[in-house]
């Protein structure tokens, strides 16, 4: 079963057809001077003029603030969200230097003297009613449905953390890196890809409306399971995954080729004609990329097509 990560079209989006606007009113509060930042049309928040106790509330949200700031202005990190990012291992001990919070109270939110949570709107019903009780504001980025979805987001954290060039900056080479794919697929125009994940105790996959299908796209294939009418993320059985026959599997895998869910597919698929799995067309990905709604899906996409391709060549 999937887990992660809740179709795609690209549009070019100039800095300024995402207009924000940090001036207006200006603030002063017991602990920070807050001033009105509009990040779109009737979408408006209070915010610090300069954070420097944030708190990302999961690892894509950790994924965009990390390409924009450093850990000095983070004031602790949920237990999960570094495991889950994206950050590369290298990167990583300042960032696990920071103080751990068990998880998002409202006790400890305010002990760590918090000036900002940035979350995803999945997030919104347990941690809103929490955070407007503490006095903290937050800025809920938006379900990944599509590529502009992740340029969307960057944007706003990086309005919301006043780094605005860095945004622009970001977005411009994640546009130019969707544009490149988009001129490979050509090369791949009907091939079929369908992520599945099995670790012994059955079947899940992902169609339409997911992550994983603006994944599957940007890559320039199509989407086994959204193809035949899958919509978010469901189980699947081994009938119906042998039914579908997609052209490639994605699954997740460890950098030493190892996957439990293709062991287990393995051992539960015996003689049966699976097309992908009979032609070697397994595409493995890191967890975290493939689970990701950040920026690196894009990372995810181009591991993908690059995959598709090799294998295309054989």
């Amino acid at each position: 079963m999937l887990f992660h990560p809740k179709s795609f079209f690209l549009i070019a989006v100039s800095a300024s057809a995402l207009f924000v606007s940090a001036c207006s009113r200006t603030h002063t509060s017991e602990a920070q001077e807050l001033h009105t930042v509009t990040l779109g049309p009737d979408f408006s928040l209070e915010l610090p003029v300069h954070v420097s106790r944030l708190v990302p509330a999961n690892g894509a949200v950790l994924d965009f603030c990390a390409a924009l700031i450093g850990p000095d202005r983070v004031a602790a990190l949920p237990k999960a969200s570094l495991r889950y990012s994206n950050i590369a291992e290298a990167d990583r001990a300042p960032w696990q230097a920071l103080p751990v919070m068990e998880g998002l109270h409202m006790e400890d939110l305010v002990s760590a003297k918090v000036d900002l949570v940035i979350a995803h709107d999945w997030q919104e019903a347990s941690l809103a009613p929490v955070l407007k009780r503490a006095g903290i504001p937050v800025l809920f980025l938006p379900t990944v449905a599509s590529v502009d979805d992740i340029l969307r987001s960057m944007h706003w954290v990086a309005v919301a953390l006043n780094v605005p060039d860095k945004g622009v900056e970001q977005n411009t080479l994640l546009r130019e890196r969707a544009a490149k794919l988009a001129e490979n697929s050509k090369l791949l125009t009907g091939t079929t890809a369908m992520v599945y994940s099995n670790y012994g105790a059955g079947g899940g996959t992902s169609g339409s409306g997911t992550s994983y299908d603006v994944m599957i796209q940007l890559a320039g294939l199509t989407n086994a399971a959204a193809a035949a009418g899958i919509e978010g993320n469901q189980d699947l059985s081994l009938e119906g995954l042998l039914s579908i026959q997609p052209d490639f599997l994605i699954l997740s895998g460890g950098p030493d080729g190892s996957s439990a869910s293709f062991d287990a597919l393995a051992a539960q698929l015996d003689n049966a004609p699976l097309k992908a799995v009979q032609e070697k067309h397994i595409i493995l990905l890191p967890p975290n990329e493939l689970t990701t709604t950040s920026q690196y899906l894009v990372n995810a996409a181009e591991r993908m097509q690059q995959q598709v391709l090799t294998a295309s060549k054989q």
